[in-house]
């Protein structure tokens, strides 16, 4: 992550209020991650909890969508990878690490709960 520069930090002190917020806006709305961030730290009525209920519907929707056909296991390979992305991003959003744990445990949960015959061995 770049440090922003002395010169930089006195450019954004002579904007004006409106040039500021139209600014963040532009920014806000080119990065989904920036505007959760923003959102969860600005509004009183998002929550950790929300967040992580967000989360883990976007989780488990991967698991459902995803999973399926001949190739089983390369599907869940690709849907454990962005589920841990997804539990991931919620950390560098809330910066919470209890919240990256929890949902990595929800994400084996599932992933134990409907496909344990995967991991099963013939020999």
């Amino acid at each position: 992550m770049p440090v922003p520069a002395a010169d930089f930090k006195k450019a954004l002190k002579r904007l004006t209020e409106s040039e500021k917020e139209a600014l963040l806006l532009r920014a806000v709305r080119r990065d989904a991650e920036l505007y959760e961030t923003f959102r969860f730290e600005l509004l009183a009525d998002v929550t950790l909890g929300q967040i992580q209920e967000e989360t883990a519907d976007r989780i488990h929707e991967l698991f459902n969508v995803a999973v399926s056909g001949r190739l089983l296991n390369r599907s869940l390979v690709k849907v454990l990878r962005a589920s841990v992305q997804e539990a991931t991003r919620a950390r560098r959003i809330t910066k919470s690490k209890q919240l990256e744990i929890d949902l990595l445990v929800y994400t084996l949960r599932l992933c134990l709960d409907h496909y344990s015959g995967q991991f099963d061995s013939v020999y």
